[in-house]
């Protein structure tokens, strides 16, 4: 693997770890009002709907960020052949993006509560795992440019 590939790939190991972490920090502050809404959601639908949109969408990137883990980790301790490797990019791409996407679809817009600490710390987790959705992409975009280019 040339060392330009490697760096990369261990930038990229970082970088979703970073990430992973702040994915683990909005999905524990969440829990903490789950059986409030659990509980609203017997009365309003609209909590049922709420409560479900935002344990997909925490789920989604904890999984982009894990797979995007495991592939840099993958990529640098397996070295496998280059057309697993172009894959493994190209998916990564897409996963980073789809998910971006369903993450902001719900969260975008979304405003601190006052007095609500836990919430308020999630959804700054929440608004850092948005903001580097895209640059994990942009890394797998480089990672599959010098795939291609054998850099």
């Amino acid at each position: 693997m040339p060392v330009t590939s490697a760096l990369l790939h261990v930038a990229q190991v970082a970088f979703s770890a970073i990430t992973g972490y702040h994915a683990y920090i909005a999905i524990t502050n969440l829990q903490q009002y789950e059986e409030k809404t659990k509980k609203a959601g017997k009365y309003v639908e609209e909590a049922n709907r709420q409560l479900y949109r935002t344990r997909t969408t925490q789920g989604a990137g904890a999984v982009a960020v894990l797979t995007t883990l495991i592939s840099a980790v993958y990529l640098l301790a397996a070295q496998p052949s280059e057309s697993v490797r172009l894959t493994l990019s190209a998916a990564d791409v897409l996963l980073c993006l789809a998910v971006n996407r369903h993450m902001r679809s719900f969260w975008q817009g979304s405003v601190r509560a006052p007095g609500v600490t836990g919430y308020n710390e999630a959804l700054k987790s929440t608004e850092h795992i948005m903001q580097q959705l895209p640059l994990l992409a942009g890394s797998w975009v480089v990672a599959f440019g010098l795939g291609v280019f054998k850099l």
